[in-house]
């Protein structure tokens, strides 16, 4: 099986270009009539080929990054556009245009940097939150549809001391009065 020359010169500079506009290594092997097998042994072994290779990636995703974070916080523009004077004149007129943040490009951009603080949680969280509910409501609609006396018989079966009037609880506990 004939050996195939690895990049050198021009080569090494049209891959760092083609990685700079986003190929994948396919892409690359396919440009250099390689296999993709082949380009990714030289990737392994061969010093120059994988500095090309990173060189142009490390462009591409700074450009990425910087435009992920501009639509993260609302990227300003401008605009030209022509407005016409009348007659067949024209005049040129720039237009700035800010486009408002973005909160997915945001939140995409905290979970790749601040991984432990934004990462995508699907753990259940156990905080120990108890539940308060108000019992003078409950106890209201009791009373409205079981009548006053039996609302006050619960509220007093679970410590409460109260009437219940109109629908209307009034409860204290016994050790507050």
């Amino acid at each position: 099986m004939k050996k195939l020359p690895v990049p050198k010169g021009q080569r090494l500079k049209d891959i760092t270009a083609f990685c700079m506009l986003g190929a994948t290594n396919k892409q690359i092997a396919e440009f250099l009539e390689v296999s993709t097998k082949t380009f990714e042994r030289w990737l392994e072994s061969e010093p120059k080929v994988r500095k090309a290779v990173m060189e142009g990636k490390d462009f591409a995703d700074a450009k990425v990054s910087q435009a992920l974070y501009e639509r993260a916080i609302g990227a300003e523009s401008w605009d030209e556009k022509p407005v016409s004077l009348g007659e067949g004149q024209y005049v040129v007129v720039k237009l700035k245009k800010k486009a408002p943040p973005d909160t997915l490009a945001a939140t995409k951009w905290l979970f790749n940097r601040r991984p432990t603080q934004w990462r995508d949680r699907s753990e259940s969280l156990n905080l120990n939150v108890e539940a308060t509910l108000d019992l003078t409501d409950i106890l209201g609609e009791y009373a409205r549809r079981h009548g006053p006396e039996a609302a006050k018989a619960i509220a007093e079966h679970h410590g409460y001391a109260g009437v219940v009037i109109d629908g209307e609880s009034v409860l204290v506990k016994p050790d507050e009065s």
